[in-house]
């Protein structure tokens, strides 16, 4: 939760550049638990409700999360040989295959944050010249389209037209 509360603090203050794209670059191995399995973990709710609000925040400042993980590619080996020994009590789910699904499933709480905010995840690689490429070029030429309304009226409701309008390319290099 506390890393969602900054996630937002930032998207907060970055909202205040108007008329950019904006990027928070995310290095984290994301949340290590199952958000849906509200059953079985009690913060669950109270984490996913973390998780919208951020990305709802950044939707609204035009801000991008672009989640990297940086355990790069192989991010189990050395969690394996760390919990060897434990591996006969089946509870515990330290094989393999349940350290797999742990991965993915902090993986997926990565590729949400991206996705959710238009913005992309990189995991399961040790590429990351290649995603800071692709965040550069994303961010580099894009599209602004925006209202401004003839008056500052805002209570809420619809009011006919009479504003001005634009579609503008953006080439930020």
């Amino acid at each position: 939760r506390s890393s969602m509360e900054v996630l937002k603090s930032a998207a907060e203050w970055l909202s205040r550049l108007h008329g950019r794209r904006k990027a928070i670059l995310f290095f984290s191995e994301g949340i290590d638990y199952n958000i849906y399995d509200q059953i079985s973990n009690r913060e669950a709710s109270s984490v996913l409700d973390a998780i919208k609000d951020a990305t709802a925040t950044a939707v609204r400042s035009n801000v991008s999360f672009y989640t990297i993980d940086p355990r790069g590619l192989g991010g189990l080996s050395a969690e394996m040989m760390e919990i060897q020994p434990v591996f006969d009590d089946p509870s515990l789910r330290l094989d393999p295959t349940g350290l797999q699904s742990d991965l993915q499933i902090s993986q997926d709480s990565l590729r949400v944050l991206a996705d959710e905010t238009s913005g992309f995840a990189a995991v399961n690689t040790n590429d990351f010249n290649s995603a800071f490429a692709r965040v550069v070029k994303d961010n580099s030429a894009y599209y602004v389209l925006g209202y401004y309304p003839p008056r500052q009226r805002k209570d809420g409701r619809f009011h006919k037209g009479g504003g001005q309008s634009g579609l503008r390319k953006t080439n930020a290099s």
